[in-house]
């Protein structure tokens, strides 16, 4: 995972920038062909030629920044058009039709499933060092947390961190999903969850000159 860059000279907004390219030309490429292919065969082209460019290592590049976000999200909208031949649906529906995720919401995923791994004492023990049992003795109460938060001190190596937000997610999860034996049982059902509200700073709602705000979310306003 932390071998993701080879050319250590090769920053991850670089890397990005770069492996968002190499998918808008594969896409280009489908585009040009989608005629002869049928709709499966679309699909498995468009996952094997497109999406496999944001699923190396993610957990190493997934706090980048807002505008890089969008763009993942634009190679993503592009590859759903061609896959159902929609140029009017939104992002979302075209989502909500493929019933799939944005990579950042696989990328929470699959973090999520490496922190089960790390409860659970699984390889590799470099994410067990990472997310920390609370190693509480007192009575089991209902809100119990399993793994230690960490004091936020610093932005980027604080609030940004994999442990910060790792921890703030796991605690959305429901205990008895939390409290699985079963790796293959967690999986099945994290792969059908997203955040209620993730709490990193790319889905917080940002007003251009005045920064991350928080908006009521009563329905009235």
């Amino acid at each position: 995972m932390l071998g993701i860059i080879v050319d250590k000279n090769l920053t991850f907004k670089n890397y990005l920038n770069k492996k968002i390219k190499k998918a808008n030309s594969k896409i280009a490429a489908i585009k040009r062909n989608q005629h002869f292919l049928t709709f499966f065969q679309k699909k498995i082209v468009l996952s094997s030629f497109v999406h496999c460019h944001f699923s190396y290592a993610p957990l190493a590049w997934m706090f980048h920044s807002r505008e890089l976000n969008d763009k993942i999200n634009r190679v993503q909208k592009r590859a759903l058009r061609i896959l159902y031949k929609d140029e009017n649906s939104t992002f979302e529906q075209l989502l909500v039709k493929d019933g799939g995720f944005t990579v950042h919401e696989k990328n929470i995923q699959l973090l999520l499933i490496e922190m089960f791994k790390a409860k659970n004492k699984f390889k590799p023990h470099l994410l067990q060092g990472i997310f920390k049992a609370n190693n509480y003795d007192g009575p089991i109460l209902r809100n119990s947390k399993y793994f230690k938060r960490p004091n936020v001190n610093t932005v980027r190596y604080g609030e940004k961190s994999l442990q910060n937000l790792g921890v703030k997610l796991w605690d959305q999860l429901p205990s008895v999903i939390q409290d699985l034996g079963s790796l293959a049982s967690f999986k099945s059902y994290i792969k059908k969850w997203k955040p209620f509200k993730c709490p990193c700073n790319m889905c917080k709602t940002y007003i251009n000159k005045l920064g991350y705000v928080n908006l009521c979310n009563c329905g009235h306003c």
